[in-house]
């Protein structure tokens, strides 16, 4: 009852619209369909059945028993609801767009506006139910619930967000002249106190280029925390002035988009849903989902952290002292994504058991925002990658395990065998921590607790790049309780590539960092794009 993500039909047949306007590209293509399907026969391991890949009618082994006309026709009366500027951004009438336009700056958000996909907070509310709506009947309940957890995991960092945004401080700047953080449980940050207020302090950090940072008065204080530096583990200090414009952390930065011709039995077509730690990808042929990838998960805090602002605020110029931190005070302490948390710490445990000599050190990794990963250097994964093959049984289940859950987000119950084979035939993994091997790994879930971890798994096939990280990379934490921060990703090698991420396309630097400076950007947004 699945797809083999590795192998697709390459050719989708394409239909017209006949009773619907075009998508942004103007045109109506039509194409031939490709009966290819993959040669890779399906390995059963335990727990796992024999019939859970089916042969769809194109000979393309297919992922799941989904009414694709029923999700077409929800698709064609939300294309009916949008206006010309959300068919502009959400709507190509040509399947291939989709492939072509897939970005992850969406995912990481780099890209505020995408001229690509349509924001959920420009939608009708009629719009943005049947586009749920389409996302509910194509998901398993599982998957869509997953969905959901996360959005609200994004809104209850968002209240953390608020407070170190609202709270009653000081403005404090780094001793460091590279703005670089002292560990956080090593106590209070190396720094002076300055006479500015929120606002003047911000311009010092953002104009200035100054080591400025807001400090609460009062519990929980936090801090914003932005890249690492693989020399030497420390993190760069973050800018939590900007964080409320670019990093909002609800539908503001959400985005769904449409292809295919929409016409009953009319030709392929697909769907996109995609924003902060959320990527799933539908593709629809003959009746049947054929792909559901690439597929991004991420978790932010893992576990919430347990001390929350005071109740009893006063009024200041950023907030009238009412602001409710609801979410943050209802699940304070608790672990949000349990099972994440329970394989991240088997994952953990069992790289240093059992693969430690795939371990990489983290210098000779490169950390960057366009994938929101980091990537080795050099192809470290041919020189000491451990071959998947060669690990016993529950060595090799534990690390896919991990791989499971992500694909869990777009796939639910559905079945997985094939993707498991290739990944126990090809696979070869690398990882890497932070200090010494066993300090640095997250080991116990008193370690996500407490401690500040780094654990990042990294795992290629011929045709595929898994990885999972776990850190306090971008984002904001409390000082006393500083909370991990989890991406994974199941994604194409051919879409890591500069085309589809924001990098400078370098020959010198092919994995350099660069924000999306030409990427298209919504015009009716230009305070987003300048973090105003």
């Amino acid at each position: 009852m699945m797809i083999p993500t590795i192998i697709m039909a390459k050719d989708f047949g394409v239909g017209t619209t006949r009773n619907l306007k075009k998508g942004y590209d103007g045109k109506k293509s039509t194409g031939k369909k490709s009966s290819k399907q993959s040669k890779k026969g399906t390995t059963v391991y335990k727990n796992e059945s024999k019939k859970s890949a089916k042969k769809g009618a194109t000979g393309m082994v297919t992922i799941g028993e989904v009414d694709a006309e029923e999700v077409r026709s929800i698709l064609r009366d939300y294309v009916s609801t949008l206006s010309d500027d959300g068919l502009m951004h959400g709507y190509r009438a040509d399947p291939a767009k989709h492939d072509e336009e897939w970005h992850a700056c969406t995912i990481v958000q780099q890209c505020l506006d995408p001229i690509h996909m349509y924001a959920l907070r420009e939608m009708s509310h009629k719009s943005r139910a049947l586009a749920y709506k389409a996302m509910a009947k194509t998901m398993t309940q599982e998957s869509f619930n997953m969905l959901q957890l996360q959005q609200h995991s994004n809104m209850l960092l968002g209240e953390m967000q608020d407070w170190a945004t609202t709270c009653d401080g000081s403005c404090m700047e780094l001793t460091d002249p590279d703005c670089k953080l002292s560990p956080i449980l090593d106590g209070p940050q190396n720094a002076t106190k300055r006479d500015e207020d929120y606002n003047a302090c911000g311009n010092l950090r953002t104009i200035n280029g100054t080591c400025a940072y807001w400090l609460c008065d009062e519990e929980p204080k936090m801090i914003h925390q932005a890249n690492i530096d693989v020399t030497t583990g420390r993190y760069a200090l973050g800018n939590i002035w900007n964080e409320p414009h670019i990093h909002a952390r609800n539908s503001r930065y959400d985005y769904f988009s449409v292809y295919g011709s929409l016409d009953e039995g009319d030709g392929p077509f697909s769907m996109r849903f995609s924003g902060h730690h959320i990527d799933v990808n539908y593709h629809f042929d003959d009746g049947e989902i054929v792909k559901d990838t690439p597929v991004f998960l991420g978790h932010n805090p893992l576990i919430v952290p347990s001390e929350t602002p005071p109740t009893d605020r006063k009024p200041n110029d950023r907030s009238d002292g009412t602001i409710d931190f609801l979410m943050w005070e209802n699940m304070a302490g608790v672990g949000q994504f349990q099972e994440a948390v329970d394989l991240v710490l088997n994952a953990a445990n069992t790289l240093l058991d059992s693969v430690p000599d795939s371990y990489v050190p983290l210098s000779n990794w490169t950390s960057q925002g366009r994938l929101g990963a980091l990537l080795p250097v050099e192809p470290a994964h041919d020189k000491v990658g451990i071959e998947l093959s060669s690990v016993d049984e529950e060595t090799f289940e534990t690390i896919w395990a991990a791989i499971q859950y992500t694909m869990k987000f777009a796939r639910g119950y559905r079945g997985t065998d094939l993707e498991k084979s290739i990944f126990h035939d090809e696979g070869k993994v690398i990882w890497t921590t932070t200090k010494d091997i066993e300090n640095g790994l997250p080991l116990s879930e008193e370690d996500l607790r407490s401690n500040t971890n780094f654990v990042n798994m990294y795992i290629e096939t011929n045709d595929w790049l898994y990885f999972i990280m776990v850190n306090s990379m971008f984002t904001v934490i409390s000082e006393s309780e500083p909370t991990n921060h989890m991406h994974s990703i199941l994604i194409p090698l051919k879409y890591t590539s500069c085309a589809h991420s924001c990098c400078k396309n370098d020959p010198d630097f092919p994995d350099s960092y660069e924000p999306c400076e030409n990427m298209p950007h919504h015009p009716k947004h230009p305070d987003m794009i300048k973090g105003n």
